[in-house]
């Protein structure tokens, strides 16, 4: 019964989550253009990762800490299971290991709402209170505000660049919104690897390993839901009272703005530059470069993707389409797909 109400509070979550969300503008291409070829795969190495870290009995506190970001997780979830369905696993083992997912989820939160309906939240409250007191805040100017709002929207685009849509929780996660007095609330979004050299060699002169970005705000009405995305009542910019930034040597946010706008470019048609096969080489990297720590927990080579690249090898992208339904079913039918209790799938 417990892991029934775990699976239904996740998938509320997932469903609030993927709600709205257009598969087909995401690049450098959608979530179901490339993965039906390897989801068998997928499954295979994550069940073989998750029965050899139960085996070595490795603390859930340990397994937590190798994920990179709570909505890696959530990314995670949704494959591994319409896998488990294409390999036709039982279905008590899907549930089970599910299930271990979402411990690991539960593990990392410090929240009852891990399952992202409105809240992120990743440290408690004695924690928030150093941080509170720790930082050089300061006040925003209206021109200092604007050029937060252009730090944090670049930053993302950054993490689209060297990640893709499809795995761009890899390098970052926001948090909160942990609430303050007086109707303000804190919002930390940390970019904690902005330099993944093992994916991209070339990043490696790049101005910034990580940056950290704190929030507050004040009288506004924040949520962060599924995949690190933020929502609010008002506009995020004017309602910015206080912001301290970790990471960057210069103080000057127009000059960090002018150096990573113009680095992501340079990243981007990188990307866009490369011969098909070999971006879908850098796919698959990318993908299990997002679980690399959580692979060498259970000793295996994250970087071993020859099998994958096997099954895609001169194949073209599978035509978008949601499983030709309507924006509107879309949220429906991903719970139904992403839910083990049953062996639904439709045609892929």
């Amino acid at each position: 019964m417990e892991n029934e109400k775990l699976l239904d509070k996740f998938l509320k979550g997932l469903k609030k989550g993927v709600s709205g969300t257009e598969m087909d503008t995401l690049k450098p291409w959608g979530p179901l253009q490339l993965e039906p070829y390897f989801f068998d795969l997928w499954a295979k190495e994550l069940i073989e990762a998750i029965d050899k870290i139960k085996e070595r009995k490795i603390p859930m506190s340990k397994v937590a800490k190798s994920f990179p970001s709570n909505a890696v997780i959530r990314d995670v979830f949704g494959y591994f299971v319409v896998g488990m369905k294409i390999l036709k696993t039982n279905k008590a083992e899907m549930v089970d290991r599910s299930i271990f997912l979402l411990r690991v989820l539960e593990e990392r939160s410090k929240s009852s709402d891990f399952s992202f309906l409105k809240e992120n939240i990743i440290h408690d409250k004695s924690k928030i209170n150093k941080i509170i007191e720790s930082k050089k805040w300061q006040k925003p100017t209206k021109y200092q505000q604007a050029q937060i709002g252009i730090l944090t929207a670049s930053l993302r685009n950054l993490m689209w660049g060297l990640y893709t849509d499809i795995f761009v929780n890899t390098g970052f996660e926001i948090s909160g919104p942990y609430n303050l007095e007086r109707h303000r609330q804190l919002v930390i979004r940390d970019f904690f690897d902005l330099k993944p050299v093992l994916i991209w060699p070339e990043v490696k002169n790049f101005l910034y390993s990580n940056i950290k970005i704190y929030s507050i705000y004040q009288n506004n009405q924040i949520e962060i839901k599924m995949f690190n995305r933020i929502f609010s009542k008002k506009g995020l910019t004017n309602s910015l009272e206080r912001f301290a930034i970790e990471g960057c040597k210069e103080k000057d946010l127009e000059k960090i703005n002018s150096n990573i706008i113009s680095f992501t470019e340079k990243q981007q048609n990188t990307f866009n530059r490369l011969d098909f096969e070999i971006q879908k080489k850098l796919y698959l990297k990318i993908k299990h470069y997002a679980l690399k720590e959580f692979f060498k927990l259970a000793d295996m080579n994250w970087e071993s993707i020859d099998d994958f690249y096997q099954r895609v090898k001169g194949k073209k992208l599978i035509p978008p389409g949601d499983f030709k339904l309507k924006p509107s079913q879309v949220a429906e039918i991903y719970v139904k797909v992403f839910d083990p209790r049953n062996d639904f799938l439709p045609q892929l």
